[in-house]
């Protein structure tokens, strides 16, 4: 076999244009699937994370939790990561309280701030329980109602009550409406950040919609309940809901729709269906380019194959050879094609960045970047890799079919049609 792996090199070597060729084919099929698989993840990632940045980083959501349900929660090998959100009230603008008219007090980590993606239009995030940081809808109200804006460096004192404890009164008009309860309590804040308005809740009435939030440094009032947003593995997503932590629980399902969990929307079908034909495409373009090159280089190489059979090599020695030749190429034209695929992908994904960032309703909050992910590398190797072995077993098994015969007749053609040479004078 030491023979064969020399008389591999040397033919690479003696034939440059014939190398060259396969060496271009294999790296221009490497770049290709590089530029497919490296812009489709940079693409799942940016909508990963505009997805996280909209609903929060998490898979269920779990409401009304007291502390015995918060233990268990704690002690369930399928939840990967907690973020707490504790209640500590409620308070109003409003005297008639509707789904939208309430907003809760919540002391949270530094780690919810992160994991549910806390947008701040303006000031800085609280750094203990003394301070807050109150929506942006908070002053809208405030405006129309020709009220004071509430600014940050401001102490404001809340009036805060327990939501489960509204007062319903009947109305002349026979509707039933709801007043803040008759016990409260009040508590000073200073205001340090406002945020953008995003719902913290799943809930069909809306109670979480906006939210004011404060730092849980172990100095706050005791929780009402807790509202906690737990990441699992998308798959213990379901089972995990399907425990009942709390009175009420939810499913992120525009996140877990990311990862492939559920029923894809009609965007999400069309555009992997548009990346499979692409791939389909690469993938037939690559095979007819290698397999055209392999077989123009057999028909030349049929003298040699020949008299290798002629001395005895076998027909799956000869396949080998035309293996190990497509393997010395793929060595060294795959680091170059991922290396121009990834620079190619980076480009497109810059020229067209206005035109995919549109498309997406966080558009520019969450930034479109390139994303060089191993996973997407090795899926291009990977796929490179067979279609290559793919396109060359054709022309290999070809070329371990030729006879000794083939390379004499060869050889006799070649000199039938040369020129005889013309004797010299004498002198």
């Amino acid at each position: 076999m030491n023979i064969l792996s020399r008389l591999t090199r040397q033919n690479i070597r003696l034939n440059r244009t014939r190398s060259l060729a396969a060496f271009g084919g294999i790296f221009l099929a490497a770049a290709m699937f590089t530029i497919l698989t490296t812009t489709v993840f940079s693409l799942w990632d940016y909508v990963r994370r505009g997805t996280e940045y909209e609903t929060g980083d998490y898979f269920v959501s779990c409401d009304y939790v007291d502390e015995s349900q918060l233990a268990a929660v704690q002690n369930d090998p399928a939840v990967r990561r907690i973020s707490d959100m504790k209640i500590l009230g409620f308070t109003s603008l409003f005297d008639r309280l509707g789904p939208t008219s309430v907003d809760p007090l919540a002391a949270v980590t530094k780690d919810l701030f992160e994991d549910m993606s806390v947008p701040l239009k303006e000031g800085r995030l609280p750094e203990n329980s003394s301070e807050i940081v109150i929506p942006s809808e908070i002053n809208l109200i405030r405006i129309q109602k020709g009220w004071d804006r509430w600014e940050i460096g401001q102490t404001v004192r809340l009036t805060l009550f327990d939501l489960r404890e509204l007062e319903e009164k009947t109305e002349a008009d026979g509707r039933v409406t709801q007043y803040m309860p008759e016990e409260t309590w009040m508590r000073e804040y200073r205001i340090v950040g406002i945020t953008e308005n995003k719902s913290y809740s799943d809930e069909e009435d809306n109670r979480f919609y906006y939210c004011i939030l404060t730092f849980s440094d172990g100095a706050e009032d005791e929780a009402l309940w807790h509202r906690l947003f737990l990441r699992t593995a998308p798959n213990d997503a379901v089972r995990v809901q399907e425990k009942h932590y709390g009175q009420k629980s939810f499913l992120n399902t525009a996140l877990l729709h990311v990862y492939g969990i559920g029923r894809l929307d009609r965007t999400a079908e069309i555009s992997l269906i548009i990346v499979l034909a692409a791939l389909v495409i690469i993938s037939l373009l690559s095979v007819v380019l290698i397999r055209s090159i392999y077989s123009v280089s057999v028909t030349e190489r049929t003298r040699e194959f020949g008299l290798l059979a002629s001395i005895g090599t076998t027909p799956r020695q000869i396949r080998s050879i035309v293996r190990k030749e497509t393997v010395y190429f793929l060595c060294g034209a795959l680091p170059l094609g991922l290396a121009a695929g990834t620079l190619t992908a980076g480009w497109l994904l810059v020229r067209y960045q206005n035109a995919l960032v549109n498309r997406f309703s966080f558009g520019e909050s969450v930034p479109l970047s390139l994303r060089v992910s191993p996973v997407a590398l090795a899926a291009a190797v990977l796929i490179c890799t067979a279609t290559v072995l793919l396109s060359v077993a054709g022309p290999a098994r070809r070329a371990s079919r030729i006879i000794p015969l083939e390379a004499i007749r060869q050889n006799r053609d070649i000199r039938a049609f040369s020129k005889p040479l013309r004797k010299r004078p004498a002198l």
